[in-house]
């Protein structure tokens, strides 16, 4: 009697538990080593708590708040295709403010930043300080190993911005969904960015074995035969 047994390959990201993770969290920090004059960072962890630009007269055009980098490198070359999100949370003093946020995306390789994508404008700001999402979208990108992701995260005009009246912007929050919850959301996970290590389309792959022991597979049948 022969027993041939099946097996099914996983990466380690799956064997070990680590998540598809494709958010990066707005911070106060500047612990990146991009090399972008006076970036701030972009982490997989979230702040301590939340933090903001204080009152700042509104913007008539696309206006640059500032510039954040990944503080991880892109470990594994891949392409970038999909949706790009930023969530970003503020308020203005008044409706007549007319203003909401922006960004646009890059990645940033051997001390040169090449654009992925920039967003039109979110809706607008409310008195209250509330989270405003703004998309691009990112058509197959080629990310290389040791390029940084970019953002600049920026004030915009919706319609008519009048600088009479102020907006704020909220970073650095610990909590989903309330204050100081930004982030910025790739389509894909991007390894050594987003997560360690990333399961792509490929990263599963079956195979026969016989009598393997390697802690990163699963047992899926033992058949038996002639």
């Amino acid at each position: 009697m022969k027993r041939l047994t099946v097996f099914l390959a996983l990466l380690p990201a799956l064997a070990f538990g680590q998540t598809l993770n494709q958010s990066l969290f707005i911070r106060s920090t500047q612990t990146n080593g991009s090399g972008i004059s006076g970036s701030y960072d972009l982490s997989t962890s979230r702040g301590a708590a939340a933090a903001n630009s204080g009152a700042a007269a509104c913007v008539t055009a696309r206006t640059t708040f500032r510039t954040y980098a990944s503080i991880g490198t892109v470990s594994q070359a891949m392409t970038l295709n999909g949706t790009v999100t930023l969530n970003g949370r503020g308020l203005e003093s008044s409706g007549s403010c007319n203003n909401g946020n922006s960004f646009t995306i890059y990645y940033y390789r051997s001390g040169s930043p090449t654009q992925i994508c920039q967003s039109a404008a979110s809706s607008e700001w409310t008195t209250s300080e509330t989270a405003k999402q703004a998309t691009c979208t990112a058509s197959s990108v080629g990310l290389q190993v040791g390029d940084y992701i970019e953002i600049t995260w920026e004030h915009i005009n919706v319609g008519t911005g009048n600088a009479s009246y102020t907006k704020t912007l909220y970073w650095d929050g610990p909590t989903s969904g309330a204050s100081g919850d930004a982030w910025i959301n790739l389509p894909q996970c991007v390894p050594g960015v987003t997560a360690t290590v990333c399961i792509t389309n490929s990263g599963m792959e079956g195979f026969w074995g016989i009598e393997e022991h390697d802690p990163r597979l699963i047992l899926l049948a033992t058949i038996y035969g002639r």
